[in-house]
């Protein structure tokens, strides 16, 4: 019975009859919360407010827990304390006396949860973090190859990431911070920093953005593409736009994001990291950082198959990458459940907490593309239950 019992319910689906209710916000959002509290409990130092003492992977996965709070204000009495814990004691932990160190783009990834401490909070504590660090970060320009800012204080690399993230971090400030000529040299900074990277050819004939420039010719690097190099530009561009007025910056993002859903999926439309086969916690962070950012654009350019792609990735890492015991997640979302880490965890919660963040109209979600959309849905992750 079993048999035609579950047959039927594949049929109807493929017929179009709604038989059994898809996943919704509420669902995403629970499971969000689960995933949450679990990363807390398995990985999180509660004296310092690190995971695992994994330094720019944590400002990501406090990053999540922010996010989550900002959209669901009943998460905020766990976020906030967790969070405000690593304001004050987190440098401590590493031997350090600020949120400054020897990478740039470290600085970068904890400007950002700053800044989203202050949209959660409005306590400008947090927004003078954000923009201490970026005056640091801002130090560092110019390079050699024309303009940009290093990945490290040692000069070593001109990484994509560490440039994102100040155009980044220089648009998110432009459009929070009070003071008005603020506003106008952030927001230079941040056009300064498009235009350098556009002149810097960092994104390839497939329309990936590369890891980086090498110095000897200030040419593109080897091939390295990660999908957190896809991400980050995202949000930085959506910022951009808004604080410019200017709305030709978002076909570009658009452009980056349908390459990366193009080139770095497998044949289900799952996102894979095709840059590397490792899958420790650092590696194992990217997803959800492109995800996280990719929602961003959604907000504000949406595109039908943005929505699709976020919730179909949610559902995999439900299905498929997923302890129901423990809603440990491990770091590959199409599976096997093998391996998770910290860096695994607080990607999947980046992808829920998008997908929880979307609007509930189903009709979104196509049943199936063809290989230009490289998206097949599985209808049997349609009637498996995700609670």
């Amino acid at each position: 019975m079993l048999f035609f019992h579950t047959t039927f319910l594949l049929l109807a689906g493929l017929l179009g009859t709604s038989v059994s209710a898809a996943p919704t916000n509420n669902t995403y959002l629970s499971i969000a919360h689960k995933v949450a509290n679990s990363m807390n409990d398995h990985y999180l130092d509660r004296t310092s407010g690190v995971y695992e003492n994994q330094w720019w992977n944590s400002a990501n996965d406090l990053t999540a827990l922010a996010d989550l709070a900002i959209i669901d204000p009943s998460f905020e009495a766990t976020a906030q304390p967790i969070i405000h814990t690593a304001f004050e004691q987190a440098p401590l932990s590493q031997g350090i006396a600020t949120f400054e160190n020897a990478w740039y783009d470290d600085e970068g990834w904890w400007a950002l949860l700053w800044i989203s401490m202050y949209d959660l909070t409005k306590d400008a504590i947090y927004l003078n973090e954000a923009e201490s660090l970026f005056k640091d970060m801002a130090a560092s320009w110019p390079t050699p190859c024309g303009g940009g800012i290093w990945w490290d204080r040692a000069q070593t690399y001109i990484a994509s990431i560490a440039n994102e993230l100040f155009l980044s971090v220089a648009a998110h400030l432009a459009n929070r911070t009070p003071n008005r000529d603020d506003k106008a040299s952030y927001t230079n900074w941040a056009m300064k920093e498009v235009d350098w990277f556009d002149h810097a050819n960092l994104i390839n004939e497939f329309g990936d953005v590369i890891d980086g420039i090498d110095l000897n010719g200030c040419t593109r690097n080897h091939t390295d593409v990660f999908t957190y190099n896809q991400g980050v530009i995202l949000g930085g561009l959506v910022e951009l736009s808004k604080a410019t007025g200017d709305a030709s910056l978002l076909p570009k993002a658009q452009a980056i994001a349908d390459a990366a859903i193009r080139n770095l999926t497998n044949t289900d439309g799952i996102l894979l990291e095709k840059g590397t086969k490792d899958q420790g916690a650092a590696f194992a962070q990217f997803k959800g950082i492109f995800i996280r950012n990719l929602q961003q654009l959604h907000s504000v350019a949406p595109k039908p198959s943005y929505a699709n792609f976020i919730r179909h990735n949610a559902d995999s890492i439900i299905n498929n990458a997923m302890n129901h015991e423990d809603y440990l997640i491990a770091p590959n979302w199409q599976g096997p459940f093998r391996d998770p880490n910290m860096g695994a965890q607080g990607a999947g919660l980046d992808a829920l907490v998008s997908a929880a963040s979307l609007s509930n109209k189903r009709d979104e979600v196509p049943v199936d593309t063809n290989s230009a959309g490289r998206v097949n849905q599985n209808p049997l992750a349609r009637i498996r239950d995700l609670t």
